[in-house]
């Protein structure tokens, strides 16, 4: 059997976003992956939730839901000590949805080595399709050039006569 990992016991104050409802939770312990929280309306098992505590976001999936307790297995690894070193503002835990969603939405996106991959694809590709069109174009040069060679020889020679 797996080992557990190892949790440590907090008492923090955060913000939930289930759909598109907020609420106030209750971090009670956290680990690399995940958090144990509390709220007066938990959700369901299977649930995505998105939970806030200063400046930290955590996107995770309800693994567990018992009354007023429930469990999430979070995206990405957490880091716990930053988490938990957070000064608690109740200033930013309490601000409204449309500017918390905006102030999100606001900062620029880093490029991640798959956008650099699709922008390099892309670039292939407009250069493979160049070079096609103009080996295509060649090809019709000539083809022109050897249909239209003997007819124009003939006028060419009725003219200088």
């Amino acid at each position: 059997m797996k080992p557990r990992e190892q949790r440590r016991k907090v008492l923090i104050r955060a913000r939930m976003r289930v759909t598109a409802t907020w609420g106030d939770v209750c971090i009670l312990n956290i680990s690399s992956r995940g958090l144990q929280l509390q709220s007066a309306r938990p959700p369901e098992r299977g649930t995505y939730v998105e939970i806030r505590r200063g400046c930290h976001v955590i996107v995770g999936r309800v693994a567990w839901s018992k009354q007023h307790r429930f469990g999430i297995r979070s995206q990405d690894v957490l880091f716990i000590d930053a988490i938990v070193a957070e000064p608690d503002s109740g200033d930013i835990a309490r601000v409204p949805t449309p500017y918390v969603a905006a102030e999100r939405r606001s900062a620029p996106r880093r490029k991640t080595s798959t956008d650099r991959s699709r922008i390099m694809a892309r670039a292939m590709e407009f250069g493979f399709v160049g070079v096609a069109v103009l080996a295509g174009a060649t090809m019709l040069y000539g083809l022109a050039q050897d249909a239209l060679a003997a007819p124009l020889a003939s006028v060419s020679a009725a003219l200088s006569d």
